[in-house]
């Protein structure tokens, strides 16, 4: 049986609890943050017409951060793409979901390479990144998100990329993080 409120996995992590702010809006929803098997991961997917998976991750999946009883570094991998193919209004936030997303062919909202900690910021090149600059794009970014949750993904993606904008114009970390945001 597929219900129709939105899964939300996302990690317990205290570095990225900023993307609470993305489902804090949704009455309903099912939230994982750890504790489950891959079996049990698989079965939960199934169960959802949507799914929000955010937190740390690489092109190789989102990583469990050790909140899951999984053997391997992720709680969502390669395994796990079918389960999404049939779904086509997903949301894939971590550092290098595109790179999965195109790998497997999904559909979404996603993210590219995406900044939330300093030291993200200097291994990707930007120079005199303050915390108050991280803090302010990733809070910016979870509370526009968390406005048009309840939205598709074009109309999310498009609000997104719109307001978004708006603190990228003056804020060098939302502008990468704009510049890396994606429609499929």
């Amino acid at each position: 049986m597929t219900t129709h409120k939105p899964l939300v996995i996302h990690p317990k992590d205290y570095s990225t609890t900023f993307l609470k702010r993305i489902y804090d809006p949704l009455e309903k929803l099912t939230l994982v943050t750890g504790g489950f098997t891959k079996s049990g991961i698989n079965r939960v997917i199934g169960e959802h017409s949507r799914v929000f998976l955010l937190g740390h991750g690489s092109p190789a999946g989102l990583m469990s951060v050790g909140q899951f009883r999984v053997d391997s570094p992720y709680v969502i991998d390669d395994t796990h793409a079918n389960l999404f193919s049939v779904q086509s209004d997903n949301l894939y936030i971590w550092c290098n979901a595109d790179l999965y997303v195109k790998r497997h062919g999904l559909r979404g909202v996603y993210s590219g390479m995406f900044i939330s900690e300093v030291s993200e910021a200097v291994a990707c090149g930007l120079k005199g990144i303050s915390q108050r600059q991280v803090t302010e794009s990733n809070n910016c970014f979870g509370d526009i998100m968390g406005e048009c949750i309840h939205m598709n993904k074009t109309e999310m993606y498009d609000t997104l990329m719109k307001s978004y904008e708006r603190l990228a114009r003056v804020n060098p970390v939302a502008r990468y993080n704009h510049d890396r945001l994606y429609l499929s």
